[in-house]
């Protein structure tokens, strides 16, 4: 029998775009570091969230936990980076127990046509009294904002492995762990791939209690499981998920697949709705997190939102190009027959003296009944703005614009130093050491358009460029030269109007391998 109490199903952030073009989602990771063996009774399991399609599986971490991307200080790498080397975190920690920390230093290349994030480690050399670079390797992740690293012995021999989850250009979890080996000149640091893993759903590493033989370092300790959550693509049920567990096998040196099990959607639910009912008011602030779409009770022709923001206690009501933000200043559990509930208490952020009360239900896992006091203007019902709901809003919409189909893909750069990569619906954008990100469309109306929208970690839009876009391809005997160009816009009812004629130009530069006889005239 699974025990589903350790679950919660949570929702994705989203992007409300133009009304022309697209809705495009992000899916931002606020888990925090697994620390080294934590004692029993400290936190027995760490799951890190990242689904697709309003599905997040989560829990708490161990107390004893780091994470690079929050520490206090900026650190600098200890070993010379050519300009080639995008710094994305430096973490120091002592993997091998001796007098000396070394680094865990996470970097793009600016070469890398996959833009993945990659990892080396740095150690001090005591012969040349300086550090060094002992080993090197890229993860699957991408994205920089949703990355984390983490140390911790997963395997229980008091070795610790080295721990990287991120998310990929397609928006699913990964997770890539290396372990330490003999280095190939047999002196140094060096590690090996043990496991990665790539999912629409999550996953969740399952750390156990281990004996006092091992914390007093005289024995060996369990491995920990780790579980990986995938949506059943079998079933017509659409919460469904199919839960694979990993188990470390010490002959292989790797974690191998040991079982797979089908989660009805139905239990899903069921395990979420009790969660509620047990959990306390942060854990149904957390359920409530990000835009829920109004599905019925609307007073207008326009779609109407309302996005969740437990971290900065913040609600906001959207409605067409108007919208209404409240601070939300405090809120307690309430019980309904239709389910579990809240009540909230909201003040207004530009007018202080205007202050509402709701009352709130939860009679789904992406659904809620939502009622305003002295104002029905927003009262109804709503569900979670999910993917599937996203693309039946999309389908919906009635537009003059037409999405284009040949997008551009991968890295374009010019010589200012801009770079721009594309891995639809997302882009990554870096400018004077600064890099964004967001989500990015291509739709036409009189003319083609190129429209960039920032977010940021809650999913939320922080800006957005709109240009005109121009593309065209060059060939030769030995490159494709792939060339945009880029003139400032802005929408209008007339169509694009273009606001600065001097465009920004950026080239994609493919070298076409030549085979061995072309390269000798063609003869043998």
């Amino acid at each position: 029998m699974i025990d589903f109490r350790r679950v919660l199903i949570t929702a994705t952030s989203v992007l409300l775009a133009v009304a022309v073009i697209v809705l495009i989602v992000l899916r931002p990771d606020h888990s925090q570091s697994l620390g080294a063996a934590a004692r029993p009774g400290e936190g027995t399991r760490f799951i890190v969230p990242q689904p697709g399609d309003g599905i997040e599986l989560s829990g708490s971490a161990s107390q004893h936990t780091i994470t690079l991307r929050d520490s206090e200080e900026e650190l600098q790498p200890r070993v010379p980076l050519s300009g080639d080397y995008l710094l994305t975190q430096v973490e120091e920690t002592n993997l091998n127990r001796d007098r000396n920390d070394e680094q865990i230093i996470a970097y793009k290349r600016r070469d890398d046509p996959e833009d993945r994030i990659r990892l080396l480690v740095a150690e001090f050399d005591a012969v040349r009294n300086s550090y060094r670079v002992a080993w090197e390797s890229e993860t699957h992740a991408n994205n920089v904002r949703t990355f984390a690293l983490y140390t911790a012995d997963l395997t229980g021999d008091h070795d610790l492995e080295i721990i990287a989850f991120g998310t990929n250009n397609a928006g699913e979890q990964t997770l890539d762990v290396f372990q330490a080996t003999e280095p190939p000149g047999g002196v140094g640091l060096y590690y090996r791939r043990v496991l990665s893993i790539e999912t629409d759903a999550s996953i969740e590493i399952d750390e156990q209690a281990r004996t006092d033989a091992y914390y007093s370092m005289q024995g060996s300790g369990s491995s920990f499981p780790i579980h990986v959550y995938r949506r059943d693509l079998q079933s017509d049920d659409k919460r469904a998920l199919v839960r694979v567990t990993y188990h470390y096998h010490h002959d292989e040196e790797q974690y191998v697949e040991a079982r797979v099990e089908k989660i009805p959607g139905t239990q899903v639910e069921e395990a979420q709705l009790q969660e509620l009912y047990d959990g306390d008011v942060t854990q149904f602030q957390r359920f409530l997190r990000g835009p829920w779409y109004r599905s019925t009770g609307s007073q207008s022709d326009g779609e109407e939102l309302v996005f969740f923001d437990p971290v900065r206690s913040s609600i906001v009501f959207y409605r067409g190009d108007r919208q209404e933000s409240f601070a939300w200043q405090n809120s307690y559990k309430t019980l309904h027959r239709s389910g579990p509930g809240l009540r909230l208490n909201l003040e207004n952020e530009s007018i202080s003296t205007v202050r509402r009360q709701v009352s709130l239900t939860a009679t789904g896992i992406d659904e809620i009944l939502l009622s305003v006091e002295a104002s029905d203007q927003w009262d109804g019902r709503y569900r979670r703005l999910t993917d599937t709901l996203q693309r039946r809003l999309l389908s919906e919409r009635r537009s003059a614009a037409r999405l284009a189909e040949d997008l551009p893909s991968g890295l374009y750069r010019n010589d200012a130093g801009l770079e721009i990569f594309f891995a639809s619906p997302r882009f990554t954008m870096r400018e004077n050491d600064q890099e964004v990100s967001g989500g990015f469309a291509v739709f036409e109306l009189d003319r083609p358009v190129l429209q960039l929208s920032q977010m940021n970690a809650n999913g939320v839009v922080t800006g957005a460029r709109t240009y005109q876009y121009e593309h065209k391809t060059s060939t030769t005997a030995d490159q494709v030269v792939r060339t945009i160009q880029l003139y400032p816009a802005r929408l209008t009812a007339d169509g694009v109007e273009v606001i600065d004629t001097e465009a920004v130009t950026l080239e994609q530069i493919e070298q076409i391998e030549q085979d061995s006889d072309e390269q000798d005239g063609g003869t043998s």
